[in-house]
C-alpha cells in the first residue's frame, strides 16, 4: 500500500548547506542531496506503514545509515548522522 504519512528530513549537505528540510509523502526514492553533509533529523507526522531507509549514497542500497521501521509512531527521530557521499531516501 506504501506510505501515508507525511515527513521531514531536515539535514546539511551538497548544495543544501542552510538545513533546510525535504518533505516526502509517498512511497519513493528521494536524493536529498550530493556530498558531504550532515542528517540532523527525520520528524515523522504520522504513524509510518512502510520503511524509510537512508543511505550515504548517491546510487544503489549500499551504506545505509538509518531504517524506520513500519508502525514508528509520529515524532522527531534526531540521528546527527555524517554523509560523505550523499543523501538517498527510500520509503516504501
Amino acid at each position: 500500500m506504501g506510505l501515508t504519512l507525511w515527513w521531514a528530513l531536515f539535514c546539511y549537505g551538497g548544495d543544501s548547506m542552510t538545513g533546510k528540510g525535504t518533505l516526502i509523502t509517498t512511497a519513493t526514492t528521494t536524493q536529498v542531496f550530493l556530498g558531504a553533509g550532515v542528517l540532523k533529523r527525520i520528524v515523522v507526522g504520522e504513524t509510518a506503514t512502510g520503511t524509510i531507509k537512508v543511505y550515504d549514497a548517491i546510487t544503489g542500497t549500499t551504506s545505509q545509515v538509518v531504517e524506520l521501521n513500519a508502525s514508528i509512531v509520529e515524532g522527531t527521530y534526531d540521528f546527527d548522522i555524517h554523509l560523505k557521499t550523499g543523501c538517498r531516501v527510500i520509503s516504501s
